[in-house]
């Protein structure tokens, strides 16, 4: 008897130990539709931002006076119909989202889309998000291939910054001084993607712009600009975009800073023109 209840005890935990063994290798070795998932979330991935600045659409982000919407306007992107959009804002400690398509063969470029930030009832009453401070930009369309841009924006207030406006990178700032807005002007500095015209040289800084709600202007004219290179470059230009096309401004450069005083808000450029010796 001693023996065959020996014998149960020790068959028992040999099967423990099978059962146990078993579901451990469940729990270490993912099942194929785990593996599966892995493998779409990594395919999911995408490149951005590989097509070169000059080929690339001009994007702009306009904000509303009162600051609860704004505007995204897309240029024709090349031979491509149509185009999506994925717009991400940070609102307080909240990661907030718009997204749509766009469709060329409806509409002519530019295109525009006003995105509320916030949301609305079917009844009509919105309410608006708060401590919004910029986000990102995603436009993906096809071209022959799939082609994903991305850029950032900041939402700034007057108010709040004095005066002293920068990227989302801090590559770039736009200072206008304590008096040089109202104090309740929203302003965004944006990375525009591409250019809203063509210029010679290589781009080394930029594009950015510096938007202000519709009807607002500068109060000052002589507003403080810096702006990281993305090399040591003593002879690089800074242009501004004008109705008449590019405007170069005098700049002084000192390794990677280049700094200048400029007299509108609107999209700005670095560039190395080559060497004509």
């Amino acid at each position: 008897m001693k023996n065959l209840r020996g014998k149960l005890i020790l068959g028992g935990a040999a099967l423990l130990l099978l059962v146990l063994g078993y579901f451990g290798l469940r729990i270490l070795k993912p099942s194929d539709q785990d593996a599966g998932d892995t493998q779409n979330s990594q395919q999911k991935i995408e490149s951005v931002n590989l097509l070169p600045v000059k080929e690339r659409p001009f994007a702009t982000i306009v904000p509303r006076s009162d600051g609860k919407e704004i505007t995204i306007e897309v240029n024709r992107l090349n031979e491509a119909k149509e185009v999506e959009y994925e717009l991400e804002y940070q609102a307080g400690t909240l990661l907030q989202g718009a997204f749509g398509k766009i469709d060329f063969t409806k509409e002519l470029p530019p295109v525009s889309r006003n995105i509320l930030l916030g949301s609305c009832s079917a009844g009509g009453k919105c309410s608006y998000h708060e401590n919004v401070n910029g986000g990102s930009l995603l436009l993906r369309y096809k071209d022959g291939e799939t082609t994903a841009l991305k850029s950032e924006w900041n939402f700034q207030k007057m108010s709040q910054e004095e005066g002293r406006f920068s990227s989302r990178d801090a590559k770039f700032t736009f200072d206008t001084g304590e008096t040089g807005l109202g104090g309740s002007t929203v302003v965004v500095v944006a990375q525009t993607m591409g250019l809203p015209g063509p210029v010679d040289g290589e781009v080394i800084a930029g594009p950015f712009g510096v938007f202000l709600p519709k009807g607002v202007t500068l109060r000052s004219t002589d507003v403080n600009l810096e702006m990281r290179l993305s090399k040591e470059e003593g002879n690089a230009k800074l242009l501004g975009w004008t109705h008449n096309g590019w405007k170069e401004y005098a700049s002084h450069v000192s390794g990677k800073s280049l700094s200048a005083i400029v007299d509108a808000a609107t999209t700005f450029v670095a560039v190395s023109l080559p060497d004509q010796t």
